[in-house]
């Protein structure tokens, strides 16, 4: 079972996902498990969540409140948001062509928004008027002069920052499965996703496993490296060029796990 965002593809005469916090769309996820248990042809000892990008935060979430199987992860991040934030400017920007001096010598800006929004829990309207972090906040952050921040409203980051990731998969018991990609320029950090297998290791030991994926992007496109995933994120090149090694492991993990 595929599950769509709020307000996106099938998810009809409901809030749009532009328009909804975290805590809205994760309850979303919820119900949308809820319902694939329900049906009388599943076997609800052997479901599987599959969580990519933000997805693989909601699903540690959501398997702490309806028991699984397995949970598998692809491109998704472990810290604080915050700090994720942080991260990906310092990291993203040179890649994608900011000076490094310059992208340097504006990371004190980043932190003066990151601190504002998520620790001082600002609205976005106040941090813009201040005028050394506006043009910064537009033209990185995509304000959109109102409430949408990267095209979503703002709690949606602020409240995914309220969750502790680290807590979330201690606590679930199911079999972990992590995929980290090494051309993936959104979640970058190999880091985050072998500490979440240590971290389910640790309080449930053998439980997690970690899967390098090897010249592919965020949207699961095979290329010869980070760069030249960059230079072709278009429609038409990621699906004439799907990886389909993410699906292979996925279900031979999956086989593995239900044996």
């Amino acid at each position: 079972m595929r599950i769509e965002k709020p307000g996106i593809g099938d998810c009809n005469n409901i809030s749009k996902c532009n328009d909804i916090g975290f805590q809205t769309e994760t309850e979303a996820f919820l119900k949308g498990l809820q319902k694939l248990k329900s049906y009388d042809f599943v076997d609800t000892s052997k479901v599987f969540i599959w969580g990519h990008s933000l997805g693989g935060i909601v699903a540690p979430i959501i398997a702490n409140q309806e028991k699984v199987k397995g949970v598998i992860v692809y491109g998704t991040t472990l810290k604080p948001w915050r700090e994720y934030l942080i991260e990906m400017f310092r990291v993203q920007n040179p890649i994608l062509g900011t000076d490094y001096v310059e992208n340097e010598n504006n990371m004190l800006n980043y932190y003066k928004i990151i601190h504002s929004l998520f620790i001082d829990k600002n609205k976005p309207s106040l941090i813009a008027k201040d005028t050394a972090l506006s043009t910064i906040f537009k033209e990185l952050m995509f304000y959109d002069g109102e409430e949408r921040i990267w095209g979503r409203n703002y709690n949606v980051f602020v409240q995914i920052d309220d969750y502790n990731l680290t807590e979330y998969w201690s606590k679930t018991d199911a079999d972990v499965l992590v995929f980290w990609a090494d051309a993936d320029i959104e979640a970058f950090s190999r880091y985050d996703h072998e500490t979440i297998v240590d971290v389910v290791n640790h309080y449930h030991p053998g439980k997690g496993k970690f899967i390098h994926i090897k010249n592919t992007t965020h949207a699961f496109a095979k290329v010869k490296s980070m760069q030249h995933g960059i230079e072709n994120r278009t429609w038409k090149y990621m699906t004439e060029n799907f990886n389909e090694e993410v699906i292979l492991k996925t279900d031979e993990w999956i086989k593995e796990v239900i044996k």
